[in-house]
């Protein structure tokens, strides 16, 4: 079987300056289906999600009920801690359109 070679995959390069978050949030499997769109606006609500979202989860880095969720413990568990995320939209899956569809 033949084996491919490591230095001729291609690697998306991040833009200079910008952090492997900030690239990331923007990154699509095809790209945007029309080229005159200004995705600007998007791309920074995105990186804003994503920073946010790593804030959060740097806030609790252990979760120190583990232990107690588990077997009879589990019938009493005591309350997590909770954290204020810095953008609600941290906590969501997906972020709201900022435009109305044309339909």
């Amino acid at each position: 079987m033949a084996r491919r070679d490591k230095s001729s995959s291609t690697s998306n390069p991040s833009r200079p300056g910008e952090s492997s978050s900030e690239s990331s949030a923007r990154s699509t499997v095809g790209g945007p289906a029309r080229a005159d769109l200004d995705v600007s606006a998007a791309s920074g609500a995105h990186a804003a999600k994503s920073a946010a979202t790593q804030s959060l989860a740097a806030a609790v880095p252990y979760n120190a009920n583990k232990e107690g969720e588990h077997g009879d413990l589990a019938r009493n568990t005591p309350t997590g801690v909770a954290v204020e995320p810095s953008d609600p939209s941290a906590t969501g899956s997906t972020l709201p359109r900022s435009t109305r569809p044309t339909r």
